[in-house]
């Protein structure tokens, strides 16, 4: 509603009114203050960002008797409108900010939750099992569940607080036999939550008392029912489950850590091989567990894994030209078994016990020595990439890698076709793209970018200007996770103006979904 008053603050009656809108923050009015229309783009942004003809004329809707016009538009989910009032001189008048003074209002449209994601406080690399991620009663009792209302179109969170959630809670111990609902505790209403301003609830399960005698077990896991507004449960759950264990520490997986990429010339490329248990914790169940590591093929062999669970290795390359591929992996990662009771094993799958003797019941130490306190070796590998020594049992375990290191050069000012997105690295505020357009997912060039900066998608014709936040997920659909290539996906940005320093103008030309 716009309103007009005269000196007195009387209503205005029959004052016509030009008004226009737009989605664009600063971008609907052009440097020179007019309105930046299609016939009459910025030379940097283009578009149309202002909708309304802009001008002013005598018989443009014209204020009631209460000195007020009201008007009414829809403001698209994820956007915020701003409204322009303004009164010309004479009929034909043209906006321009330097002449003439708009009053404006603004209305911001959310998404609608139509999708929940879940998360845990369980480590990242634990065990998944079918009856949820394994957790070690020994080191944590409790563990959060988290959801968050979403939007699937958008891939953003909803921000809606004051939705209902009913929280399912089922507890074990299974049996082989047992269904899932056929637990020692069920409960289908177990609490009543609702979202937060950030449109979260979180709901924490605790796990049995641990009993290193009995070695404790359970299953458990907690399923999130979204409730309409009459309190009806909708389509929309969320499961979460949770494994809790009192297992004897063993390897279950190991990966590979390296830099997205360096920059061009002579680079020291560095990669990190972890060792990761059951839980999600670094493994080392002892001294002289080593790795391979290879780095643009020149192998270092024995690597020691440290005390934290992790063979790392670093190496300086010469001469490498923007466009090229370093390529890192690893193999013979030797780790040491123990057995269910925690004792160490030999290469018969034998105890051995701290003083070199044939088992007695005596619990080793970490190290275990021989009678000539020197270091035991013929501890049974559990995972070794090379061929396994007579009368050993190596189990392999999941491995990451090879990883390939993309070598680029800093993007400049000249660089403003539309190039493919190669990887994201959101949390750096980055994106590498291949310039030269082999489509092959190697990248030649690194572009920063931060908030400060412009963002505009144009993937389905007319541009529209985004978040930051937005555009980090347009150009890594492919999977949402940073460090990501999506070359599959032909994403194609073009830095309209870049300043890797200053304010900078990112378009989103294409998204071509294969």
């Amino acid at each position: 509603m716009a309103s007009v008053r005269d000196d007195s603050f009387m209503p205005v009656e029959d004052q016509a009114i030009d008004m226009f809108s737009s989605i664009a923050g600063d971008a609907a009015l052009r440097d020179d203050g007019t309105c930046n229309h299609n016939m009459n783009p910025d030379d940097v942004l283009g578009g149309d960002f202002a909708d309304g003809d802009c001008i002013w004329h005598d018989n443009d809707d014209a204020t009631d008797v209460n000195g007020n016009l009201i008007t009414s538009e829809d403001v698209a989910p994820g956007t915020t409108r701003t409204f322009y009032a303004w009164i010309g001189s004479k009929d034909g008048d043209v906006f321009d900010a330097d002449k003439f003074t708009a009053q404006t209002a603004s209305s911001q449209a959310r998404y609608a939750q139509d999708d929940l994601r879940i998360t845990d406080t369980i480590n990242t690399h634990a065990e998944p099992t079918a009856e949820g991620d394994k957790v070690n009663l020994n080191s944590t009792r409790t563990v959060t569940f988290t959801v968050q209302l979403r939007n699937m179109s958008s891939g953003t969170n909803v921000a809606r607080a004051g939705v209902q959630f009913r929280v399912e809670y089922r507890q074990g111990p299974e049996t082989a036999t047992d269904a899932r609902n056929q637990r020692s505790y069920v409960n289908t209403h177990e609490d009543l939550l609702t979202t937060d301003e950030d449109g979260k609830v979180t709901f924490t399960i605790t796990g049995p008392t641990p009993n290193s005698a009995s070695g404790q077990s359970r299953d458990d896991d907690v399923v999130f029912t979204e409730l309409d507004a009459t309190g009806a449960a909708t389509a929309r759950t969320a499961e979460g489950a949770v494994s809790w264990s009192e297992e004897v520490i063993v390897l279950r997986k190991t990966t590979l850590e390296t830099p997205t990429y360096v920059v061009a010339g002579n680079p020291s490329v560095g990669a990190i091989v972890r060792l990761w248990d059951q839980y999600g914790n670094p493994h080392r169940s002892r001294s002289g567990q080593t790795a391979d590591i290879t780095i643009d093929g020149t192998e270092e062999t024995g690597r020691n894994v440290i005390s934290r669970g992790y063979a790392r290795w670093a190496r300086g390359l010469t001469n490498k030209t923007a466009g090229a591929v370093v390529v890192v992996s690893y193999d013979n990662v030797i780790a040491y078994s123990r057995d269910a009771n925690g004792y160490l094993l030999d290469t018969n799958d034998d105890q051995i016990d701290g003083d070199g003797d044939a088992a007695n019941g005596v619990q080793p130490t970490t190290n275990v020595l021989d009678s000539t306190g020197t270091l035991r070796t013929t501890i049974v590998a559990v995972y070794d990439d090379s061929t396994p020594a007579a009368g050993t049992d190596p189990v392999t375990v999941p491995r990451g890698g090879p990883n390939n290191v993309q070598v680029v050069q800093p993007a400049n000012s000249t660089q403003n076709s539309a190039y493919i997105v190669t990887h994201v690295m959101a949390d750096d505020n980055k994106y590498l793209a291949d310039i030269n357009g082999e489509g092959d997912g190697v990248a030649d060039v690194v572009f920063t970018y931060d908030s400060d900066d412009t963002f505009i998608d144009s993937s389905g014709g007319e541009g529209v200007p985004i978040s930051m936040e937005r555009f980090e997920a347009l150009i890594d659909n492919a999977t949402g996770v940073a460090n990501t290539a999506t070359t599959s996906d032909n994403v194609m940005v073009q830095a309209v103006v870049y300043n890797a320093d200053g304010t900078s103008v990112f378009t989103i030309t294409a998204i071509n979904t294969s």
